[in-house]
């Protein structure tokens, strides 16, 4: 059935389901789990079976089930993506000085994705749905939040859809296991005290207001901030805000566990690097080391060895790689 629920609901993360669709969807699997317990639709009538009871047989989840479990882990993968990713702007991007109310707040039925979202982290999280972007950054506390919401499968005649003409979701978030004694909505913000008049209002105040902190990497000479770790690491090879030395500096200092993990030394006198293999280091003394006869580096005062660029730049590249790149941007 694992493999028949994933190519059943592939991409579903993205779909905006109407109630027909929905009840299809719902038949569909159904029929699925009956065949897979070899009982016919006269069987589960004379016996008096209910959906509910057909699923605890196999051990498997509803339908509801499995689009709110997916929906609400792709909410939160969204949630924790840096400002800058397409998804995450725009899920959280709103319409400037916007002051009406929308659609689904006026009591139209909603088939949009924000729509859909709205109810999902309503039938998740209830009176704390305003918040669900802050707390989907622990990502290990959002699965269990997330797994352990159970929802009852639809009966024959459709008991859980009461109103027709709403989506199923909507009328399916009552059903919700973890909602018990759910408390009133509050609109006010817990740190700073501001009222909203909707949630839309109080989400985006703290998706707004106090944004979730994300971890950059700055560089020490140029004060440019990085969303990760590589693209730093390139600056550095190439940023032209060198600070100059005041003193030579001596030869490298590294960490003596490197020397345990790393039992292969470079064999050119003057340079200090170590390889996990002998391939990996052969080709760098066959390549890479600017130590080796015939690379062009020229050694500085400090005993490290440095290239530089035929274009005339004083700056110095302390690997072939970091020249590559300086001749593949500039000239």
């Amino acid at each position: 059935m694992a493999c028949v629920s994933t190519v059943l609901l592939y991409g579903s993360e993205s779909w905006t389901l109407t109630l027909a669709l929905t009840r299809k969807l719902h038949n569909a699997w159904m029929s699925f789990v009956r065949r897979a317990l070899r009982l016919r639709f006269q069987h589960v009538r004379d016996l008096h079976l209910d959906n509910n009871a057909l699923l605890h047989r196999l051990g498997v989840p509803s339908l509801h089930t499995m689009l709110l479990q997916r929906g609400c882990r792709w909410l939160g993968h969204v949630a924790r993506m840096s400002p800058h990713r397409i998804p995450h702007a725009v899920l959280f991007g709103t319409i400037p000085h916007r002051s009406f109310l929308s659609a689904t707040e006026l009591g139209a039925v909603s088939h949009h994705y924000t729509g859909r979202a709205r109810m999902w982290m309503q039938s998740l999280l209830g009176a704390r749905a305003a918040l669900w972007a802050r707390i989907a950054q622990d990502k290990l506390a959002w699965q269990h939040q997330v797994n352990a919401c159970q929802v009852e499968a639809l009966s024959r005649h459709g008991a859980l859809v009461r109103n027709y003409g709403q989506p199923a979701v909507a009328a399916v978030a009552a059903k919700v296991r973890p909602r018990r004694g759910v408390a009133p909505i509050n609109l006010q913000c817990s740190q700073c005290g501001f009222v909203a008049r909707n949630r839309q209002g109080l989400a985006r105040h703290v998706n707004t207001m106090r944004p979730v902190s994300k971890q950059t990497y700055e560089c020490p000479r140029c004060n440019k901030s990085f969303a990760s770790k590589s693209p730093l690491t390139v600056h550095l090879n190439n940023c032209d805000m060198r600070p100059e030395p005041a003193a030579p500096a001596g030869p490298r200092q590294r960490d003596a566990r490197l020397d345990v993990a790393r039992p292969f030394p470079c064999s050119h006198d003057g340079c200090d690097l170590r390889f996990l293999n002998v391939s990996q280091r052969n080709r760098h003394e066959r390549e890479q080391c600017l130590a080796r006869p015939g690379s062009g580096a020229v050694q500085q005062a400090g005993g490290r060895f440095a290239l530089f660029c035929e274009c005339g730049v004083a700056t110095p590249f302390f690997s072939t790689k970091a020249l590559g790149i300086h001749k593949s941007r500039t000239h």
